[in-house]
């Protein structure tokens, strides 16, 4: 990958083999972002860029690549080029004073566009493939164009505004377009909501050292008064553990027999961390989430979940948890614990069972030798009806 500010432009061209690319907002001066790589079982790298006041442009090239742009303020028009592969692009809370163009090739694509609003026009261009555009809870202050061509494409538009016309084109297959969500809000303030926990990726040898704990407890002083969701473990022996959160939904919570959604999720955290190597993932579907014994004596998932870094078939990662205080820096005893915002897009479609149920997933992978709690105070589940 090749990343550079240019006369304030930032220019981000992909290798052409799977990129995993995060855009954030870095602190709050203007023009500061952060740029995360994951590079699979390396890891992922972190870079900052400075002077970012103009255009951000992002050419893909081939490979299957997810591209999340979250919480950036764009000075001019934001450009992406998914490229050939099955490529997912969410833009998440995002601020753009000019255009969005957003344009996918061969391959199954994914397009997101929530919280986001637009200056001018936002221009999608769908692929060859079944692909699945979502224009979520976003104003656009221009024109909106979003054009299929061949494969199946299905496009959902609940809860944007539109301030000027619209314009679909929905191309040569069997298309279908979305005008509805269900949406689910939970706040652990007033208790688990139906939500339970559990914790896995680690030796069943040491399940009494880990003491891995998911449960109402009161939040800390500095945040507030009321309940969370605490989740947290000893993870001393080990540089891997997952401590979760399930619950399931079904036909009377609006969710429709074999029904495919794009899951959306907000999450508000309270966190006293300041690294960036504790995880929060989310996303779900219609098998349930249970911790499973190897042959090693190893308990690990059932189903395709994150790993740290990584992104899974069944939950994707959502960003850092952190207390957005120091990031990149290694935690200091004393750091006050803060509220912090984390929305993200699943990128696989979740499907709902025959009988119209699936489950919801949340959960926060430590990468820390050490204990670091987090609090979960709320999470708002936005599910928009898809194809597929």
């Amino acid at each position: 990958m090749m990343a550079r500010v240019v006369g304030g432009d930032l220019l981000i061209t992909g290798t052409g083999h799977d990129d995993v690319l995060t855009i954030e907002r870095s602190g709050a001066r203007a023009g500061d972002v952060h740029l995360r790589q994951n590079l699979g079982e390396n890891g992922p790298t972190w870079h900052t860029f400075t002077g970012v006041t103009g255009d951000i442009r992002i050419d893909l090239g081939g490979g299957d690549d997810q591209v999340v742009v979250r919480d950036v303020r764009v000075g001019r028009d934001l450009r992406i080029n998914s490229g050939a592969g099955d490529d997912h692009v969410s833009l998440i809370g995002t601020r753009v004073r000019r255009n969005v163009a957003i344009k996918a090739r061969v391959g199954v694509d994914g397009v997101a566009v929530v919280g986001v609003t637009t200056g001018n026009q936002v221009r999608v261009a769908a692929g060859s493939g079944n692909d699945r555009v979502t224009l979520n809870d976003s104003t656009f202050n221009g024109k909106a164009y979003v054009k299929g061509w061949r494969g199946d494409d299905s496009v959902a538009l609940a809860g944007s505004t539109f301030r000027a016309r619209r314009f679909l084109n929905d191309g040569m297959g069997k298309d279908a377009i979305y005008r509805t969500a269900v949406e689910h809000t939970y706040d652990f303030g007033t208790g688990d909501n139906g939500w339970v926990g559990g914790a896995s990726d680690f030796h069943a040898g040491l399940t009494a050292e880990i003491d891995a704990k998911a449960e109402i407890r009161q939040l800390p002083a500095e945040v507030g008064a009321g309940t969370a969701y605490y989740l947290s473990g000893n993870n001393f022996h080990a540089d891997d553990l997952l401590v979760f959160l399930k619950r399931q939904l079904g036909p009377d919570d609006g969710i429709q027999p074999n029904q495919s959604y794009v899951a959306v999720y907000d999450v508000m955290v309270a966190s006293n961390y300041a690294d960036t190597k504790l995880y929060l993932q989310v996303g779900g579907g219609a098998t349930e989430p249970v911790p499973v014994l190897d042959d090693q004596n190893y308990w690990g998932m059932n189903v395709d979940v994150a790993d740290q870094a990584n992104n899974g078939r069944y939950a994707s990662i959502a960003g850092v948890v952190s207390n957005d205080l120091s990031p990149g820096e290694s935690l200091e005893l004393g750091e006050p614990y803060l509220s912090v915002r984390r929305r993200h897009v699943h990128p696989a479609p979740i499907r709902a069972d025959a009988d119209g149920r699936l489950w919801l997933f949340l959960g926060i992978d430590s990468a820390v030798e050490s204990t670091v709690p987090s609090y979960l105070q709320s999470v708002k589940v936005t599910l928009v009806p898809t194809a597929g």
